[in-house]
């Protein structure tokens, strides 16, 4: 073969190398992209369902073939024991793997009577696993420390030692039951103010009723601040 050929022969051996290079660049950033092993999809997954915690996937116990899946390719999974969780893939892979929830939490430092308005003093941070048996069944109602606690107050004892649930308080109300309050009565262009006592527990912006003190009629209205309602009528 003359030497002219031979390089034809190695320019087009070239071109197919660069080729096949360039498809499996493009395999990557394509197909192979949207494939992840097995236990980052669980992660994903589960991080959807616990979004407040952090995800953690250990080593799997048991695993059927194929490696990678897709991130919306999970048939069904669910938790075997505590912090255990057997997931199945539409192409057939399927496998148990221990994993973690972790989250932060607050944790009394001290025993809280009902009708207590919260603060950090009353609180310590702990990471806890809410897949632990220990915690698997407060998994869904535990207060994360993002919230503002000055603005709850419980509705039942928490003992110490006991994390915050979500369930164990509510928001301070603006006006309770029985706190006096004026009362604004607007009718056409006039308008009345006068004193009345709060029939209920209520928030600013919402309905509210209230008793008129010197005629003793009811009357519902609309809480424009916690110390004044106003009735329209």
């Amino acid at each position: 073969m003359s030497n002219k050929g031979q390089g034809l022969v190695k320019k087009t051996a070239l071109s197919f190398y660069w080729v096949a290079i360039f498809g499996i660049c493009l395999w990557v950033f394509t197909v192979g992209k949207a494939l992840a092993s097995p236990q980052e999809v669980l992660r994903f997954h589960l991080q959807k369902k616990y979004p407040n915690t952090e995800i953690k996937v250990d080593q799997d116990i048991s695993w059927k073939k194929p490696m990678l899946a897709k991130e919306d390719s999970i048939v069904s999974s669910y938790e075997v024991r505590p912090g255990v969780y057997r997931v199945e893939f539409k192409n057939g892979g399927a496998g148990e793997f221990r994993v973690k929830a972790l989250l932060r939490v607050l944790v009394a430092s001290e025993s809280i009577a009902p009708g207590v308005r919260l603060n950090k003093k009353k609180f310590e941070v702990r990471e806890v696993d809410v897949f632990d048996a220990s915690y698997s069944l407060f998994r869904t109602a535990l207060a994360s420390t993002d919230n503002v606690l000055e603005e709850y107050e419980t509705k039942q004892t928490i003992v110490a030692g006991e994390p915050l649930l979500v369930t164990a308080i509510r928001k301070v109300p603006d006006v309770r039951k029985g706190k006096q309050v004026s009362v604004e009565i607007v009718s056409g262009g006039l308008r009345v103010t006068t004193e009345g006592r709060s029939e209920g527990t209520g928030f600013v912006g919402m309905e509210l009723d209230v008793q008129i003190l010197s005629t003793k009629k009811k009357l519902s209205g609309i809480l424009k601040s916690p110390g004044l309602v106003e009735v329209t009528l």
